[in-house]
């Protein structure tokens, strides 16, 4: 068995299996759908709200954790995501070797603790072979990477659900060999620093993508606006083939936070170039607001290839739990770029919430030249409660 899953997690195949609570074995869905579901009489519940509360009688362990898993829909659950067959025929093999433990307990044999072992070796084979096998493509590729994160959570789900399942079919002095929870915090750091250093070298990659893209250079002039908007798509297309690589293994909620953190680095990016301006002429301040207002159209592109949609607004919050970092401020600056001090008004609630102080004078010092309202008696009269 241990050869065979040697052999496997050695091949590197990215092929993957489509996983979810409601069809994984032994799945905190399915526990739950095993569970007596008695409908008490309204006397009877009446009398059980009495005595579990007033009285102080605890209810059963059994229907503690049946309302608390019911009440929190992803405690211990699978998410929806994409696992490598290598990883999935593991955990297959693991689960028929628990029903072995049980099956050889009960006839108080001693290879139960043999095939307990053993479990634990399969789940060695995968930290010490998969990481080594796929080390040249766990730090530059997306896709890669993100299908071992998921195999990873994937692993921690099956070792943390397996007592739920074997536990209560164990002899009472064998019920320990149903746990393995020791095994989980390795496989969580695992995961989780390679996919960080994976993230870490697509932000390193998309910055050094965006370095043409200087606002110092004088945007006006045809040969550096060209450039500058072509190492914006350049930093754009690596945010959509990351998000793009990612959405092939990842759980939906991770994805989104993740796509959206890559998107921040570019608007993070652009964001710290244009209030690093000291100057800009109202041709500059125009091809300016063109490229931040490109920016925030290839952003949505980027999310929407992997089904994240964003508002048509850019300057309104998203409807999910995304977030991207400067999102907000690019497109408060694409919008008021070059505009006059009532259009500034219009804005105030946003820009009081969204700029710091210094944002808004940079903003207005590029926006305008009229000396009869300085930024500063402009920023007065925004904060005024007049």
């Amino acid at each position: 068995m241990l050869a065979r899953a040697r052999d496997r997690l050695m091949k590197g195949d990215n092929s993957v299996v489509p996983v979810r609570d409601a069809t994984e074995p032994g799945s905190v869905t399915q526990l739950l759908a095993k569970l007596p579901q008695k409908e008490a009489t309204p006397r009877e519940s009446s009398l059980t709200t009495i005595t579990s509360g007033d009285l102080g009688i605890n209810i059963s362990f059994i229907e503690k954790l049946q309302q608390t898993l019911q009440q929190d829909g992803g405690l211990v659950r699978v998410p929806t995501m994409n696992v490598s067959k290598a990883t999935h025929d593991l955990v297959s093999e693991m689960r028929d070797l628990m029903d072995e433990v049980v099956k050889r307990a009960r006839e108080d044999d001693g290879a139960a603790e043999d095939l307990n072992r053993l479990v634990r070796e399969l789940c060695a084979l995968f930290v010490i072979l998969r990481p080594h096998v796929q080390k040249a493509q766990l730090q530059t590729s997306p896709h890669t990477c993100a299908i071992f994160l998921s195999d990873c959570l994937y692993l921690m789900h099956a070792l943390l659900t397996l007592p739920y399942k074997y536990r209560k079919q164990l002899p009472s002095d064998k019920q320990h060999l149903s746990m393995f929870i020791d095994l989980v915090p390795q496989l969580r750091r695992l995961g989780e620093n390679h996919f960080l250093a994976m993230l870490r070298y697509t932000q390193e990659q998309i910055v050094a993508a965006l370095g043409p893209c200087d606002f110092a250079a004088g945007v006006a002039q045809d040969r550096t606006y060209i450039a500058a908007e072509a190492a914006l798509g350049a930093a754009l297309q690596d945010v959509k083939l990351a998000a793009q690589g990612m959405a092939s293994a990842l759980p939906r909620q991770l994805l989104q936070e993740t796509a959206g953190l890559l998107l921040g680095v570019v608007c993070q990016d652009l964001r710290g170039k244009l209030f690093k301006l000291q100057h800009a002429t109202p041709d500059e301040v125009s091809y300016l607001s063109t490229l931040l207002a490109s920016a925030l159209n290839g952003g949505r592109q980027a999310l929407a290839a992997v089904g994240i949609q964003t508002p048509e607004d850019a300057e309104q919050p998203f409807s999910n739990s995304i977030e991207i970092p400067g999102w907000g401020i690019l497109a408060i600056a694409a919008n008021l770029l070059g505009s006059g001090f009532s259009c500034y008004m219009e804005k105030r609630t946003l820009l009081l919430k969204t700029l710091r102080k210094e944002e808004v004078l940079k903003l207005m010092h590029l926006s305008w030249r009229d000396d009869f309202l300085p930024p500063e008696e402009a920023w007065a009269a925004l904060n005024s409660d007049e």
